[in-house]
């Protein structure tokens, strides 16, 4: 049996995702399918299924998973939240650096 939480619809090109995953180009699920935790690890060099998934439908969140060793003090940590906050171009990297700041604060933050 399996229950499901805060179910999204999003409409994904099936190409696109085929690729995305792995599948064969044709391939075309049928019904509820999972697909494997094998082809979940790193989709085509994404850093999360839900950003890879946001990047084919230009909605839905981004995920960042943070590192949570200390790599030591980040004094310019500030700054670079500033730059790429200004910086339209930067939308990633801005992203990585607000999750890195509240996983620093402490709290839990992908």
């Amino acid at each position: 049996m399996t229950f499901l939480t805060d179910v999204e619809e999003v409409d994904v090109d099936i190409k696109e995702f085929n690729e995305l995953v792995g599948y064969d180009e044709t391939y075309r699920p049928q019904g509820f399918t999972r697909v494997a935790d094998k082809r979940l690890n790193q989709p085509s060099g994404e850093e999360s299924v839900e950003t890879a998934i946001a990047d084919l439908t230009d909605a839905s969140e981004r995920v960042h998973p943070v590192d949570d060793e200390d790599d030591g003090p980040t004094p310019d940590l500030a700054d670079q939240l500033r730059a790429a906050s200004t910086d339209g171009n930067a939308h990633e990297e801005f992203e990585k650096l607000v999750a890195k700041a509240f996983s620093r604060l402490g709290c839990a933050a992908d």
